[in-house]
C-alpha cells in the first residue's frame, strides 16, 4: 500500500451506559490518533467471501509508523477488552474494527 496521501483517523473507546429511560447511551473516549492511508478493497472472490454485501462499506487502513496495529492486535482475543469496544473515526464517520493484522486494519461502516 502506497502511503503518499496521508489521512488522519481517531480511535475511540466506547463507554456504554443506560439512561434513566433504559435507552443505551454511548460515550466515546479518544485514546489514539494516527495518520496513514485508506485503501478500498478489491472486488475479488476472497473479499466477497469475507465481507459479502458489506464489501463496499469496508476499507483497509495502514498507519504510517505501524503504531495503531499492534495496539489493536492485542485486543483480538481479550474477553473484557476486545475489538467491539473500539471505533475508528475517519472523515467524520464512525467505523467498526472488523479485522486486525500486524500490517493493516479493516474497518467497516457502522
Amino acid at each position: 500500500m502506497l502511503l503518499s496521501k496521508l489521512t488522519p483517523i481517531t480511535l475511540y473507546n466506547i463507554k456504554s451506559t443506560r439512561g434513566e429511560d433504559g435507552d443505551l447511551i454511548e460515550e466515546y473516549e479518544n485514546i489514539f490518533e494516527a495518520e496513514g492511508a485508506i485503501q478500498y478493497l478489491a472486488s475479488d472472490e476472497v473479499a466477497f467471501s469475507a465481507y459479502g454485501a458489506n464489501l463496499d462499506k469496508t476499507y483497509r487502513f495502514k498507519s504510517i509508523y505501524n503504531d495503531l496495529e499492534p495496539f489493536l492486535l492485542e485486543k483480538t482475543n481479550n474477553f473484557p477488552d476486545n475489538l467491539t469496544k473500539y471505533l475508528v473515526e475517519w472523515k467524520g464517520n464512525k467505523y467498526a474494527v472488523v479485522k486486525v493484522t500486524p500490517l493493516y486494519i479493516d474497518i467497516q461502516w457502522r
